[in-house]
C-alpha cells in the first residue's frame, strides 16, 4: 500500500480554493466534495474521496491511522485530560472519555470548533454513564452549561449511526 500526500478535512475555505481551480469532486467515483468531507491527495495532487482512496489502497481505511487524529487534533485529548484532572475524575471514566471522542471523531473528524466545550461533553457522557451524580460536577466543567448541553448534543449525533432505508 503506498501512502497518500495527506488526508484531511476540507474546510469552507479549502473547499472553495479547490472550487476555484475547478476541482468539485473525487477523481475516481465523481461524488462531488462537501465540507468538512475527509479526501486523500496522491502524490501527483489528484483528490478522492476517502471511500474511493481506501478502495484503491491509497490510504488504509482505518481513518484513525490514516488521519493521525492525534496529531490533527490534539486539543480534544489534552482537554479531556486537563479536565478530568481538574475536577478530580477517575481513570476509567478519563478513558471512557477518550474512547468517547475516538468513536466521535471517526465519524465526524471536525465535529465542534470548541475543543474545549465538545471534550466537556465527552467527558459529561462518560460520567453519565458511569453514574455520577451530573448535578454536582456540571459547575466544575471549564464551560458553561449551555455550550456543555450544545456540545453534548453533537456528540451525540456524531455517534448515532444513520438508519438505513429499506426498500419495498
Amino acid at each position: 500500500m503506498s501512502k497518500a500526500k495527506s488526508v484531511y478535512v476540507l474546510s469552507k475555505g479549502a473547499l472553495t480554493k479547490l472550487r476555484n481551480k475547478g476541482v468539485k469532486n473525487c477523481a475516481r467515483c465523481s461524488k462531488i466534495f462537501q465540507t468538512n468531507n475527509v479526501v486523500a491527495s496522491s502524490t501527483t495532487n489528484i483528490l478522492f474521496c476517502y471511500d474511493c482512496a481506501s478502495a484503491i489502497n491509497l490510504v488504509s481505511g482505518k481513518i484513525d491511522e490514516d488521519f493521525e487524529l492525534g496529531k490533527f487534533i490534539p486539543g480534544y485529548f489534552e482537554n479531556i485530560d486537563s479536565i478530568t484532572r481538574a475536577i478530580r475524575i477517575d481513570f476509567d471514566t478519563t478513558q471512557l472519555a477518550l474512547q468517547i471522542i475516538k468513536k466521535a471523531l471517526q465519524s465526524h473528524p471536525l465535529p465542534s470548533k470548541n475543543p474545549l466545550g465538545f471534550a466537556s461533553a465527552a467527558i459529561y457522557y462518560a460520567c453519565k454513564l458511569n453514574k455520577y451524580e451530573i448535578d454536582k460536577i456540571v459547575k466544575q466543567f471549564p464551560v458553561s452549561e449551555r455550550v456543555l448541553i450544545k456540545n453534548y448534543s453533537k456528540l451525540q449525533h456524531c455517534l448515532t449511526p444513520i438508519p438505513l432505508i429499506e426498500g419495498n
